[in-house]
């Protein structure tokens, strides 16, 4: 079961990493665009296995980062987004108060929920 909550956590960050390198792909060099930067892809068998990988997050996340990694090879990804995607609306029309169980302000919304 913790297996396939990883597996869903890779498709989703997988997908996010790829609407935003769709959506920025067509900026120029005004607004919107950003000094060339390669995004860094993490390979869902290293981040499984346990390897150590903070260098190549702090990479991502640190100073000098794009603020994104994505996950390459996630086993079932198709399958996984599919499913995924769905129960995305779902919690989105849950009552507020059941969403706010799911809101961590103290890493300024990075985990959980935030609208």
């Amino acid at each position: 079961r913790a297996a396939m909550g990883l597996r869903m956590v890779a498709a989703l960050v997988a997908a996010l990493a790829l609407a935003l390198a769709l959506g920025s792909a067509g900026a120029g060099a005004g607004e919107g665009a950003c000094a060339a930067k390669e995004l860094v892809v993490l390979d869902y068998a290293a981040l499984a296995s346990g390897e150590d990988l903070t260098e190549r997050i702090q990479e991502a996340y640190g100073y000098d980062g794009l603020g994104i990694l994505a996950v390459a090879n996630v086993p079932e990804f198709a399958e996984l987004r599919q499913a995924l995607l769905p129960l995305s609306r779902e919690f989105a029309l849950l009552p507020e108060e059941t969403k706010a169980k799911y809101e961590h302000p103290s890493s300024f919304y990075s985990f959980g929920w935030s609208h």
